[in-house]
C-alpha cells in the first residue's frame, strides 16, 4: 500500500534529502510500507490538491515557500509537515500539521512524518477481550511503527474507515448484525480492495475457501496465532520486492 507524498521545496539538495529519508523511513519500518515521492512547485502543488488532494497522503512543504498559504488552503485533514529554521510554523486552527526543525536528520525526519503515515490496521470482533488481545499482540509486534484500531461489529468498523485511511482489516466472521463476510463483500462490491482477512471457526470450510477465491480475501482457521496473522498482514501491506 503505497503513500503519496507531495514535496514542495525549491531546492534540489532538499528535496532528493526528503525523498531518501522518506524511502529509508518505509523501508525499514516495523511494518513496512510503499512511498511515493512526488516534486512540486507552490503552484503545481495548488493545482495537485485542487484535482486530485484526495490520492495525496501527506504534503512537506517549507514554511516560508508559501508552504503555510498551502496548509491554510488545503483540506485540514490532510497531514501536513512544515519545514522551519527553528522557529515553529504558526499553527492552523483545526489542521493536521506537524513542524520539522532544518537541519534534520532520519530520526528527526520519522518522528515527525511516521504517526502521519504509519499503516493503520482495524481489528473486528465482538469478544472485547479477544479483541483487545488482538490489538495489544499487535501493538506489540510493531510498536510505533503501526497504528491498531478496534471495534466491536462491522457498522462501527465502517465508521472507523470514513474516519481515517485503514491498510488492513483482521475481521471474525460472526458478528453482531453484519458479518465479517458480508462486510467484505460490500467493500469489494464498492471497489475497495484493502486486504481482509476474516478469522473463522466455522465448520463449513470448503464454502468459505470458495467464497474467498471469488471475493478476494484471505482466510484462517481460529484459533490463529500471531506466528500467522504477522506474516499475513506484512504480506498484504509491504511493497513487492524489486526485481
Amino acid at each position: 500500500m503505497n503513500r503519496r507524498i507531495l514535496v514542495v521545496h525549491g531546492e534540489v539538495a532538499m528535496r532528493g534529502t526528503i525523498a531518501r529519508l522518506a524511502r529509508i523511513m518505509a523501508d525499514g519500518n516495523p511494518l513496512p510500507f510503499g512511498v511515493v515521492v512526488e516534486i512540486g512547485s507552490s503552484a503545481e502543488a495548488q493545482e495537485a490538491l485542487r484535482v486530485g488532494g484526495n490520492d495525496i497522503d501527506l504534503v512537506i512543504a517549507d514554511a516560508d515557500e508559501d508552504g503555510l498559504a498551502l496548509r491554510r488552503a488545503a483540506d485540514p485533514k490532510l497531514p501536513f509537515v512544515l519545514l522551519t529554521d527553528g522557529m515553529p510554523a504558526p499553527p492552523v486552527e483545526g489542521a493536521c500539521t506537524s513542524t520539522l526543525v532544518k537541519p534534520f536528520g532520519a530520526d528527526g525526519f520519522r518522528a515527525a512524518v511516521l504517526p502521519l503515515l504509519r499503516p493503520t490496521v482495524l481489528v473486528i470482533d465482538d469478544d472485547a477481550d479477544l479483541r483487545g488481545a488482538v490489538v495489544d499482540g499487535l501493538g506489540g509486534a510493531f510498536g510505533e511503527g503501526a497504528r491498531v484500531i478496534a471495534s466491536g461489529d462491522a457498522d462501527l468498523a465502517v465508521a472507523r474507515m470514513r474516519e481515517a485511511r485503514v491498510d488492513a482489516i483482521l475481521s471474525d466472521l460472526e458478528l453482531p448484525g453484519t458479518s465479517g463476510l458480508e462486510l467484505v463483500r460490500k467493500m469489494r462490491r464498492a471497489g475497495m480492495k484493502t486486504p481482509f482477512l476474516l478469522l473463522t471457526a466455522c465448520a463449513d470450510e470448503a464454502y468459505l475457501q470458495r467464497a474467498a477465491a471469488h471475493e478476494s480475501f484471505g482466510l484462517r482457521a481460529k484459533p490463529c496465532g500471531f506466528g500467522e496473522i504477522i506474516p499475513w498482514l506484512r504480506a498484504a501491506i509491504s511493497p513487492p520486492a524489486g526485481p
